[in-house]
């Protein structure tokens, strides 16, 4: 098993990189796991809240759509957790991506949705997600917000599977088996947490943003 400066070595010879480049980018990598916090404030239904985000990690993922950076926020609100993928130039010094064209952000916000990952077919959620990724990739720049715990318009995966056993048993839609279940409320979700990432991504009032959603209610 090579020793750490016997990899260096190795990886220098293979990608033609110097050595001091090698220890620059490896420093630059080490940074990226080193949590940063900002404060920032959002206000949602006329209630102004100063959130804390976390900017935990950030790597690059290679997908069929291309290269995406993946951000790991966290913020103190009730969905916690966010992954967020980006196509961007990157700030070396922050690590937050540059836009260029601030006329046309693309965003899509991707509620979390475990039982796509099986190849759920009763949602369109996992085809959603896949014609965002390729619209940015064909555009250049965007962003992609998931949150896992939004499932089932924010009611959790348990709602979701219950949802899901209604569906198939009496042969209804997904909104007629969420009403049965939860009432006439059947989306508890909020978005302070998508004005805290834009906020921390230094996307400003006079950026226009084009909203990647199948809904033209959003």
């Amino acid at each position: 098993m090579l020793n750490k400066g016997e990899i260096k070595k190795e990886v220098s010879r293979k990608t033609k990189m110097s050595l001091k480049d090698i220890y620059l980018f490896l420093d630059l990598v080490k940074f990226s796991m080193k949590q940063s916090v900002k404060k920032v404030i959002s206000i949602e239904n006329n209630i102004k809240k100063e959130y804390i985000v976390k900017k935990n990690g950030i790597g690059i993922l290679n997908t069929k759509y291309g290269k995406f950076y993946q951000y790991n926020i966290s913020i103190n609100d009730k969905w916690e957790k966010y992954s967020v993928i980006v196509k961007a130039e990157l700030d070396k010094k922050s690590l937050l991506p540059i836009f260029k064209n601030k006329k046309q952000i693309a965003l899509r916000i991707d509620s979390g949705c475990e039982t796509k990952v099986f190849g759920d077919l009763t949602c369109e959620c996992d085809e959603q997600l896949k014609l965002a990724m390729k619209k940015i990739s064909e555009i250049g720049e965007g962003i992609i917000i998931n949150i896992p715990f939004q499932d089932a318009r924010g009611y959790g995966l348990p709602f979701k599977l219950a949802s899901l056993w209604l569906q198939d048993e009496l042969k209804i839609s997904t909104v007629e088996a969420a009403t049965l279940l939860a009432g006439e409320v059947i989306d508890i979700r909020t978005y302070s947490g998508i004005i805290c990432i834009l906020k921390l991504f230094n996307i400003k009032k006079d950026y226009q943003i084009n909203l990647l959603t199948n809904n033209p209610k959003k």
